[in-house]
């Protein structure tokens, strides 16, 4: 494989050649069988037939001819092209143009048969020639014993110059003479017969096909080209080659035709084809040259397929981009705060390749981004410019300008979950906001309206508040950015009743008819006193009076336990709750009711004389000291079985009294008893003892 010079790399047209010689063969095809006779040329007298038959002798060949084609021709290419095309981004215009050289088709000949004398059993000159040897006759001419088979070989070149498919069909001719044999008879003739072959190859041929390759060292592949060479000589083919900018700067573009073929279809062999006989007897020469035998349509000997070894040629080395690539930013554009804007950086051009470019774009709000369509988040309104930077693969850049208008968003506002607290109670309420444009988040402002009529909070997002009475209320919180643009929130805010906690903190137990403290203390869920609520007392479940709180939260209810009720019992206090308090209940405690204490005092008189009448008095108090009555006293004045007594009821005022009408104790000092001896299912027992005198 051959490598041209390197061409002077200029913006000037350059030129080489790739030298392509195509050589092939066809197959072995029959061209003609033929029989000739020379009668003069073996006169009779010189010969004799031992059984007196031939009466006639001649010199004679009858051959078949076989032939044989091959070709050998060069066909230069002239490469033609403008060296300062071999360059990044460039189309290099590249034409090809062949032209066929001098070539010659060879032709190798196989010839078979027989040559010598041939004799008839006619008689006059008889000399024949004919182009057919099967059978073989002519004039009735046969070989003898004197004659010999004959394998002979032979070849010639003919010139000639393979033509395109936009030519005539190609004569190329030649005269060939092939010695068939040559002998001496007897020692008195020299004889020799020649084959006088007029030769005519007539051709018409097929277009030169080539597969260029084309090559980078270290570079990107190149596609192929399948390249035809038809028409009339010179055929000149356009064969332009793009120079990516991938490819590597100061390798050689290497440039081969490859897989190259010609065939010559078909390739007739004609001509005039002729025997010449001849002898030369006791000096005397005599010769028979025979008519032209022709075939009636000429043999072929095509097709003749050839090819050419491949070729290559170095074209130089590739060259940088010399032009600048142009930059389209696109735009203007527009978008909000907080949201990515997208750019189309697709308008911008190079020689390269849009898509070889290399895309940064700067924003005046300090960002970067890069590629053809990027996108870039503003985090605050307003009107930015920008530059878009394009880069080609040779480090030529170009640049653009472009403006972005970016729209206020107001803040995404959320006022937080449903709450729910007791009043009276700080509540923290935590809002929300997001600013779309993380720059401006520093600077929004908050408020809240809590919905209970109280003045709105401003501030931070995050307020504490106190409910002063139960209810659902709806709290409003917004936000503003620094463009007044404000974005609210609800939330709803349960305010419920406070729980509270009664406790019985009064008496548990007494006498009957004692006025007895029934109290109970009550306190919310966070210890504080209840003030001003009613508080019911109860006994064994039944009500029996209530009372209102005091600032300490106590109720104090005072209960005089009624008759019949002495033994154990259940007391209870409850609060029924209102708008404000939910209600709650303490006890049952255990209560116990004991029999009252009672007190008899003695009020009649401490003497009296012998059968004088008397008249006892006493009162009944219990210890709180009231009266009691509808109760028995009994009077008892003295021992024994001389004492004397009587008995009255108490009174209103629990006075009771009785007369012994008719004192019989002698005189003396007596004791006198009041009693009320057992007391009852209310009261205990007592008595009083006084001195009594009982004079003369």
């Amino acid at each position: 494989m051959g490598v041209l010079a390197l061409m002077p790399h200029d913006s000037f047209a350059a030129s080489q050649t790739a030298n392509l010689t195509f050589s092939g063969s066809g197959g072995a095809t029959s061209v003609l069988s033929a029989l000739a006779v020379c009668d003069e040329c073996a006169p009779d007298a010189f010969f004799t037939d031992p059984d007196g038959i031939l009466v006639t002798w001649g010199l004679g060949a009858g051959i078949g001819i076989t032939a044989k084609a091959s070709w050998n021709n060069p066909a230069p290419v002239n490469l033609q092209y403008s060296a300062g095309n071999l360059r990044h981004g460039s189309t290099l215009d590249l034409t090809d143009t062949l032209t066929p050289g001098a070539g010659t088709v060879g032709i190798a000949y196989t010839i078979t048969g027989t040559v010598g004398v041939y004799g008839s059993a006619q008689s006059g000159s008889l000399s024949c020639a004919t182009i057919s040897v099967t059978p073989t006759t002519c004039n009735g001419w046969v070989a003898t014993t004197d004659s010999i088979d004959i394998p002979i070989s032979e070849s010639d070149s003919i010139p000639c110059t393979m033509p395109l498919p936009g030519e005539s069909p190609r004569n190329c001719t030649k005269t060939k003479t092939i010695t068939l044999w040559n002998a001496d008879l007897f020692g008195i003739a020299s004889v020799e017969i020649d084959l006088i072959l007029d030769e005519q190859v007539t051709v018409t041929g097929s277009g030169v096909s080539s597969l260029r390759l084309a090559v980078v060292n270290g570079g990107t592949a190149i596609p192929n080209n399948n390249l035809t060479f038809s028409g009339t000589s010179p055929s000149t083919v356009a064969d332009p080659i793009a120079i990516s900018c991938t490819q590597p700067v100061g390798s050689d573009l290497l440039y081969s035709l490859t897989n190259n073929q010609y065939t010559a279809e078909p390739a007739i062999y004609s001509g005039d084809i002729k025997f010449a006989l001849s002898a030369t007897i006791l000096g005397i020469g005599v010769g028979y040259t025979t008519p032209p035998l022709v075939s009636s349509s000429g043999a072929d000997l095509g097709p003749i397929p050839m090819s050419a070894p491949n070729q290559q040629v170095d074209l130089g080395p590739v060259l940088a981009n010399a032009t600048p690539p142009t930059a389209n930013a696109g735009g203007p554009y527009s978008g909000v705060e907080g949201s990515p804007v997208s750019f189309n950086g697709t308008g911008s051009t190079s020689v390269c390749g849009a898509s070889s470019l290399s895309d940064v774009w700067n924003f005046s709000d300090g960002g970067v981004a890069y590629g053809t369509n990027p996108q870039h988040t503003f985090e605050a309104p307003g009107i930015y410019s920008g530059q878009l930077t394009v880069t080609d693969p040779d480090g030529l850049t170009n640049t653009a300008d472009f403006s972005v208008t970016i729209s206020n968003l107001a803040p995404v506002v959320t006022a937080g979950p449903d709450m729910s607290t007791p009043w009276g109670v700080p509540i923290t309420l935590n809002g929300s906001a997001v600013d779309p444009g993380t720059d401006e988040q520093p600077f929004l402002t908050y408020s809240w309206n809590f919905g209970d009529g109280t003045p709105s909070a401003s501030g931070g997002a995050s307020v504490n508040h106190v409910y002063s009475n139960p209810g659902t209320y709806t709290a409003t919180f917004t936000a503003c950015d620094p463009e007044a643009a404000c974005a609210s929130g609800t939330m709803n805010v349960v305010v419920r009743n406070r729980n509270t906690t009664a406790s019985y903190t009064g008496a548990v137990g007494g006498a009957v008819t004692d006025a007895v403290p029934l109290q109970a203390s009550l306190v919310d869920e966070f210890g504080q006193a209840v003030v001003g609520r009613t508080v019911a007392f109860a006994v064994d479940g039944s009500p029996v009076g209530s009372a209102m709180t005091n600032s300490s939260g106590v109720a104090r209810f005072m209960w005089t336990i009624p008759l019949g009720m002495v033994g154990s019992h259940t007391v209870g206090a409850s609060f029924v709750g209102d708008s404000m308090y939910n209600l709650s209940a303490a006890g049952p405690a255990t209560f116990l009711v004991d029999k009252e204490i009672t007190v008899v005092k003695y009020t009649g008189p401490s003497s009296s004389s012998p059968s004088k009448a008397v008249n006892f008095t006493a009162v009944l108090k219990d210890d709180e000291g009231n009266p009691i009555a509808g109760k028995i006293l009994y009077f008892t004045l003295g021992t024994g079985t001389g004492a004397q007594s009587c008995n009255g009821t108490t009174n209103a005022s629990g006075v009771a009294s009785c007369t012994i009408t008719k004192l019989t104790l002698n005189p003396g000092n007596y004791l006198i008893v009041s009693a009320f001896p057992n007391g009852d299912p209310n009261y205990y027992g007592s008595s009083d003892t006084e001195p009594f005198k009982v004079g003369k």
